[in-house]
């Protein structure tokens, strides 16, 4: 039910689940200046003070259309 009512809303989810991808200091939580921070550079992205690495410049102009959870169980 609930899967034909959000195609009727036309709403879509991409969920990356990064098991054993990139870890999170090299993708979406740099951590600049840190010392527990990863080994590439913070850039700025479309969203003011939102910041993501440096190896996903595109992904940096698109972050206006992005939800990112950050939070850990």
């Amino acid at each position: 039910a609930l899967a034909s009512e959000m195609r009727r809303g036309q709403k879509r989810v991409i969920l990356l689940w990064l098991a054993g991808g990139a870890s999170q200091l090299e993708t979406f939580d740099p951590k600049p200046g840190a010392p527990t921070g990863g080994p590439f550079r913070a850039i700025q992205t479309d969203v003011p003070g939102l910041q993501i690495s440096e190896l996903m410049p595109k992904m940096a102009t698109r972050m206006k259309d992005v939800c990112v959870v950050r939070g850990l169980n």
